[in-house]
């Protein structure tokens, strides 16, 4: 099979495939199967069930919490850095999703791919959104020592322990998939007599 060029993206998706051409009938069709090594979380069917129930308690607490917090008004949450920081937090809220959703899809059996969008892009967009969470925290400090004059009540300052906790479920989040070990195990798929195997 003669190599061709392909995008990055297109590398990345198909990692560890091997793809063929084969013409049939006069049209040309391209078979891929995967070829390379599956990757299985050492956890029983009941155990990948509660880490998936209480990640996504945890989000959607975090989302709750991030509304309420957000949407007072409050003299705090006219300060601009404090808005940047609740600005990059909901970013990170709404880029959780694809992580979130590769890995409440996820199968028992994971291909390279499936692994990196299902645990490793989960993780760093975990933590991601707990440091966005912990620099809302310190923002509302800062903003609270410029607008203590203005402020109506001390309940403003509720923000921040409120944004400590959104910090700290996020990283929990990512302390739980970091923690989750993956057993490799060989593919079982025969390679294509005249494929080539796509590498990332």
């Amino acid at each position: 099979m003669k190599k061709e060029y392909h995008s990055r993206s297109y590398h990345r998706f198909f990692e560890d495939y091997m793809e063929e051409r084969v013409e049939e009938n006069g049209k040309v069709r391209i078979v891929r199967i995967y070829t390379g090594d599956y990757y299985c979380p050492v956890l029983t069917k009941k155990d990948r069930k509660a880490r998936r129930c209480c990640t996504a308690a945890l989000y959607l607490l975090t989302i709750f919490i991030y509304v309420y917090c957000a949407t007072r008004r409050y003299v705090i949450n006219t300060v601009w850095f404090l808005a940047v920081c609740q600005g990059l937090s909901l970013i990170a809220l709404f880029w959780f999703l694809i992580p979130f959703y590769y890995y409440l899809t996820a199968k028992e059996k994971l291909t390279i791919r499936q692994l990196r969008d299902a645990s490793g892009l989960l993780k760093k967009v975990s933590i991601g959104a707990s440091v966005c969470f912990g620099g809302t925290a310190v923002a509302v400090l800062v903003a609270s020592c410029c607008t203590w004059k203005y402020m109506s009540s001390i309940w403003e300052l509720q923000l921040f322990p409120l944004s400590l906790v959104n910090a700290a479920m996020m990283y929990g989040i990512y302390y739980m998939e970091k923690k989750t070990k993956y057993e490799v195990r060989p593919g079982d798929q025969k390679s294509l007599p005249n494929g080539e195997r796509i590498k990332y």
